[in-house]
């Protein structure tokens, strides 16, 4: 007799969930090539199709090594119930998540799952103690029609909040909706070919007050690499931005071979865009227009060997090109209406380009038992590359930013009994090719924020750094159905470039510990 799973746990599977060992993914990523696929009828591909899981798990990060725009002591905790099931021809996922988290003295950048590429947000350069609250919610299905065709839907809501109550006090709501629906056919044994495309809805609202507006500091609009306009406390105690924002994308996929080696490729393109307009009722500011055109190769292929070893050689790359248009307005008033204040456009034009490449080649090798990794390690490689120009009067300043990144990793599992105990640890190194750096601000003296943001952020984005890892997670059977467990994970990144742009990050790190508790059903 099969078993039953809460309604809740066919809500699908649209979230990432990471690599732990009680997670569903630990499993399934390694028999399913085209587990990393757009395409929801990869759904049908899992080894394992009837699981549950709920955790719990805080986190704590604490050091000076990180990103001007986030903090350096975090606490986080989260809970989580995901699951699969398959009823019929129907391969069902779902997960359900909640994050609530306090950033201590976090600064400057303001939004929440905003294009981190769009160079408009608003912003304050003083820290504050911030609360963030997340809700995921996600449900797919993949249907097989016959046995040559697959049909798959895959929709999610995301919702977050943060706030701040020191002065000014931004306070941020967002909220994304990805819907995706894809295809596959099987031509032959031997070759499957797939379509999907996705449609992600995101909208944003960022709201700056001032509680004693004559003696906080001013917010900053931001215009890209630094420059900015100046927003005086004096003559507005207040600031609200909405983000409107669409990406469309379409992607082609093929499943070659059959049996015990498997070539999985997929090809995508993404348009996006994501608008900001400010303002309230009494007038409306257009903070900028950005828009981004990206294309996408994944490459994956499995081979099965005896005694249950696998091969996974993965090879991907993407290209990206990103354009922001802003627009130069004037403060009008309206006297023919009591004075009502609003802006008129003057020109619009292109105010920062820029464009990212990226390419990977990773290799993983487990040997399985069943349904379990007895051992796994892997390797993997990056190229990164990025530049962006920013066009400021009769000057361009330029950054660049040339990477390699390296990373492994290796895991064992032992049992006891019917316990088993995973550990596992890792490693990378960022080394960086090459950078040039440019500052878009156009101010001086005590309004040039060079020195303050835009040196601190380059050097962080092209540091040369270094990251370590260790996992351990026991897991205990307490019945036929019911396995709780524990597990607790450590991190140490720290800083080893030379602090040409910002010399404060010498001798700096960032210790990170994850601890949790689960159930498997």
């Amino acid at each position: 007799m099969k078993r039953k799973i809460p309604v809740i746990l066919l809500l699908a599977a649209a979230l990432p969930l990471g690599a732990q060992t009680h997670q569903e993914r630990y499993v399934n990523w390694t028999d399913n090539a085209a587990y990393e696929s757009l395409n929801p009828v990869r759904l049908s591909g899992n080894a394992m199709q009837d699981y549950g899981v709920a955790s719990l798990d805080y986190g704590l990060s604490k050091g000076e090594f990180h990103a001007i725009d986030a903090s350096g002591s975090e606490g986080t905790f989260k809970a989580d119930l995901s699951g699969l099931r398959r009823i019929g021809r129907f391969s069902l996922s779902g997960v359900f998540r909640y994050t609530n988290g306090r950033q201590d003295g976090q600064r400057w950048n303001s939004s929440l799952f905003k294009d981190p590429d769009n160079p408009f947000f608003v912003c304050d350069s003083l820290p504050g103690n911030v609360t963030t609250e997340v809700f995921d919610l996600a449900a797919a299905g993949s249907y097989r029609i016959s046995d040559r065709l697959k049909a798959g839907l895959e929709a999610g809501v995301t919702t977050g909040s943060r706030s701040d109550q020191s002065d000014p006090r931004p306070s941020t709501v967002s909220s994304v909706i990805p819907v995706t629906a894809g295809l596959t056919w099987r031509t032959s044994p031997s070759l499957e070919l797939g379509f999907a495309a996705k449609a992600r809805i995101f909208s944003s609202s960022v709201a700056f007050y001032n509680v004693q507006p004559l003696v906080g500091h001013r917010y900053f609009i931001m215009k890209g690499m630094g420059d900015y306009m100046k927003r005086s406390t004096s003559d507005e105690s207040g600031y609200k931005r909405d983000y409107n924002g669409l990406a469309l994308t379409a992607a082609l996929s093929a499943m070659i071979g059959s049996g015990d080696v498997k070539d999985f490729v997929e090809l995508s393109f993404t348009y996006s865009g994501e608008d900001a307009r400010d303002g309230d009722q009494s007038y409306l500011f257009r903070g900028g227009d950005f828009t981004k055109l990206e294309a996408g190769l994944y490459n994956r292929l499995l081979i099965r060997g005896d005694y249950g070893i696998r091969h996974n050689i993965t090879l991907s790359g993407s290209f990206a090109m990103g354009n922001a248009l802003w627009s130069d307005q004037r403060r009008q008033a309206d006297m023919e209406h009591g004075g009502r204040i609003y802006y008129e456009v003057l020109s619009t034009n292109t105010i920062q380009s820029d464009y990212r490449i990226s390419a990977d080649a990773s290799y993983r090798f487990d040997i399985t038992r069943g349904l379990r990794r007895d051992f796994y390690a892997g390797a993997d490689a990056r190229f990164a590359m990025s530049s962006s120009e920013h066009y400021l009067g009769r000057t361009t300043p330029v950054q660049k930013i040339t990477a390699l990144d390296f990373s492994l990793l290796a895991g064992k599992s032992l049992a006891f009994g019917r316990s088993l105990l995973t550990a596992e640890i890792g490693g990378s190194y960022r080394l960086p090719l090459g950078s040039e750096f440019g500052s878009g601000c156009a101010f001086s003296g005590e309004d040039n924020i060079t020195d303050i943001y835009c040196r601190h952020r380059f050097e962080y984005e092209s540091a040369s750094r270094a990251l370590v890892h260790a996992l351990l997670d026991f897991n205990f059977p307490a019945g036929k159905r019911l396995a709780p467990g524990l597990f607790i994970k450590g991190q140490y990144e720290f800083y080893t470039g030379t602090g040409e742009y910002w010399p404060q990050y010498r001798g700096t790190s960032l210790t990170g510990l994850l601890a949790g508790v689960y159930l498997k059903f």
